[in-house]
């Protein structure tokens, strides 16, 4: 199981000047669109105080919910700004289409985390 919060290195060392509570709204926004498209509550809510909530997950939804919190980072810092495009890693969201994108990849988390895989033994 691994924890998530918003002052996670993996976001502060992106953007130092975006707060912990301003990351947890993107990760709890996250988690609510991952919900939503699985129709269930997959993935549990943020607890604690702001600024220091967190929420434990699998390692496979940690991934997916810093994935889709980076794309609605980007997408929020694009809307306000010149720059056309923001990247991690292999993600990269362009302004333009951002909801879209930030739409097909919490559906595909949803996909990927409710699908149960099955081997031959």
């Amino acid at each position: 199981m691994t924890a998530i919060t918003g002052a996670d290195t993996f976001f502060t060392n992106l953007d130092s000047t975006f707060t912990a509570t301003k990351w947890e709204t993107c990760i709890d926004q996250s988690i609510d669109k991952i919900n939503a498209f699985a129709r269930t509550a997959l993935i549990g809510n943020m607890t604690g105080a702001a600024g220091s909530k967190t929420v434990t997950v699998t390692s496979m939804q940690a991934g997916f919910i810093r994935d889709l919190t980076v794309a609605i980072y980007a997408n929020n810092k694009n809307a306000g700004s010149v720059s056309s495009s923001v990247g991690v890693g292999g993600l990269s969201i362009s302004s333009s289409a951002g909801i879209s994108q930030i739409d097909e990849l919490a559906k595909s988390a949803a996909i990927c985390l409710t699908t149960r895989s099955f081997r031959k033994t």
